[in-house]
This record gives structure tokens, C-alpha cells and sequence, in this order.
């Protein structure tokens, strides 16, 4: 029963948090986030908003440790197939690269993404324009 109560809250917290970032209230957004993280650790969403969140606040030691950690988060995670995985870990190393303003090239095994593997929620909640449509 408490881990039920603990989904609930924190769905809520997601759901403000996700609210308040559509709308460009990011330090909002993320204090949502924070809330939500406390009940639900190592989720793969949860993880890439508050990476964003960070990218967009300008705080990106954090952004890059945020998102690294939500690469290997969604490499195991079974909840995906490989086609959502390669496009969300594709969606997290974007952001790191234009953090780092590195010019190197996307490896292959990110790109080749067949967007019809992908749910449709997920490319709205993370657009990834530089993803080769096959």
C-alpha cells in the first residue's frame, strides 16, 4: 500500500513537473522533478527531464552527469525496445555534445532509428530533430 501511495505522489510531482517545463518554468519544473525523484529513483524520464532541465538552466556538470546516468538507466531498461532506446540515448548524447560543443560524429548505432518502433509520446516529450527518419 505505501509503494502505491508513493506512485501516486510521485506521478503527481511528474505530472507539475512536466506542466511547469512545457510552459518554460524550468527552475519550477525541476523542484517538481526533485520532489518526484525522491520517491522514484533511477527512472529513465525522470532522469532526461531533469538533464534537460539542467541543459536549459545553464548548470551542465550537472546536465552531463544527469543524462550519462540516464544512458545506462535506459540501456537496461527493459520497458523499451531498441528503437526507443537508441533514440532516447540519441536524445541525451545531443545534448551532451552541444554541451561539450564538441564537432565529432554521431556513432551509426544512433542514428539508424526506425521511428515507427519509437511511441509517439516519447518523440513529442523529447524531439530529436537530428535523428535519420529510415
Amino acid at each position: 500500500m505505501i509503494r502505491f501511495f508513493q506512485i501516486v505522489v510521485s506521478s503527481y510531482y511528474w505530472s507539475k513537473a512536466t506542466y511547469h517545463a512545457a510552459n518554460e518554468h524550468y527552475g519550477l519544473s525541476l523542484s517538481y522533478l526533485e520532489k518526484s525523484e525522491n520517491l522514484r529513483k533511477n527512472n529513465s524520464e525522470l532522469l532526461l527531464l531533469k538533464g534537460f532541465l539542467y541543459f536549459v538552466l545553464e548548470k551542465d556538470v550537472l546536465s552531463v552527469e544527469t543524462l550519462s546516468k540516464a544512458i545506462k538507466v535506459i540501456q537496461s531498461d527493459k520497458q523499451y525496445n531498441d528503437d526507443t532506446k537508441k533514440y532516447l540515448v540519441h536524445y541525451a548524447t545531443a545534448i551532451i555534445l552541444q554541451i561539450k560543443e564538441t564537432q565529432e560524429a554521431e556513432p551509426q548505432t544512433l542514428i539508424n532509428i526506425n521511428h515507427e518502433n519509437v511511441p509517439k509520446f516519447l518523440q513529442d516529450r523529447y524531439p530529436n530533430h537530428k535523428v535519420k527518419v529510415n
